[in-house]
């Protein structure tokens, strides 16, 4: 009986060596990087490139929607303190620029002017109604960038 015992261990045992043998990777002595290591990096590179582009448009679109609605804020507040206003209280026909109390945004537009252009309405022109026109300019990245409201201000009311 031990001659099964040992004959079987043997076996085993060669068994264990073939299947270690025949699994293992050959050993190479080439140096450098292999396809799968080149094509991984590659891809984490081109992802890592398309976050950073999305990420800065997003940013611009982000700024240039912030512009905009600083400019239609200090808009809307010059007409309001208008219409709040008496009819007779309201600024002579010409163009100024708008009230101190609305422009406090100002400075937060790059190279920004506020006018506020006051004129009878109709035609022929007819004192007892107004035209308010207010336009907020300001420039970005070299182009001219402008927000205009426009209201109508009757002696009897809006």
């Amino acid at each position: 009986m031990p001659k099964l015992v040992d004959s079987f261990e043997f076996v085993v045992h060669r068994i264990k060596k073939s299947i270690t043998t025949r699994y293992q990777l050959p050993a190479t002595n080439y140096p450098g990087f292999s396809y799968v290591e080149i094509l991984l990096s590659l891809f984490l590179i081109i992802a890592l490139i398309a976050i950073l582009l999305t990420t800065s448009t997003v940013y611009i679109h982000s700024r240039r929607t912030n512009l905009q609605t600083i400019a239609t804020k200090m808009a809307s507040c010059e007409i309001e303190r208008l219409r709040k206003l008496a009819f007779p209280s309201l600024p002579a026909s010409g163009t100024n620029d708008i009230d101190a109390s609305c422009s406090a945004d100002l400075s937060k537009l790059p190279s920004s002017t506020a006018r506020r252009t006051v004129a009878n309405f109709g035609s022929p022109a007819n004192p007892k109604i107004k035209q308010i026109t207010v336009a907020i300019s300001w420039t970005e990245k070299g182009l001219a960038q402008e927000i205009k409201l426009e209201t109508l201000i009757s002696e009897i009311g809006l």
